[in-house]
């Protein structure tokens, strides 16, 4: 290999050199480029490595009207094992209306780990405006229901505070 080629090659390497290619492929390959940045954004809230980029990424998130949903796409997905506390964090955090994802939030604070419920928790006290009153006593049964199986102390606590908002919203 030639010293032309070779460093040719090092302009294409991406641990060395973020490289845009712009082409017609581009164009094809948008769904790829979105799910791409979909999955940058997700990695810098999940890791706390990237603690410095988080503000700005909240900010980014919260402006895009698909924001909201490629977060809890993150967040219901199984593949993603840590870091998914700060998921579920950056929602309260950027102030987004989660209304219509009550269920989900509730089933997080039943199912998951202490640290992931508490935060589901939290993203649930600052719901505002959520006015589906089946959907609210269908949550209420879920975590009584929890709570008349579970033992841990900390998860108990958890769930009754999440029982006393769910009844808050009914008035």
């Amino acid at each position: 290999m030639t010293q032309d080629s070779s460093e040719k090659n090092n302009f294409l390497d991406p641990k060395k050199y973020n490289t845009i290619h712009i082409s017609a492929e581009d164009a094809v390959d948008s769904e790829n480029k979105k799910s791409e940045l979909s999955d940058t954004l997700i990695d810098l809230l999940k890791n706390p490595e990237h603690k410095e980029f988080r503000h700005e990424t909240l900010g980014l998130l919260k402006k895009n009207p698909i924001g909201l949903e490629l977060l809890m796409q993150a967040i219901k997905d199984k593949k993603i094992t840590t870091g998914k506390q700060y998921l579920i964090s950056a929602c309260w955090e950027a102030g987004m209306d989660t209304g219509k994802y009550l269920s989900d939030f509730v089933s997080i604070v039943i199912e998951n780990n202490f640290l992931e419920a508490m935060e589901a928790l939290t993203v649930i006290e600052d719901m505002q405006h959520i006015t589906d009153q089946k959907e609210i006593l269908e949550n209420i049964k879920k975590i009584e229901n929890a709570i008349a199986i579970y033992k841990e102390k900390e998860k108990l606590f958890l769930l009754q505070t999440t029982l006393e908002k769910l009844k808050d919203f009914i008035g």
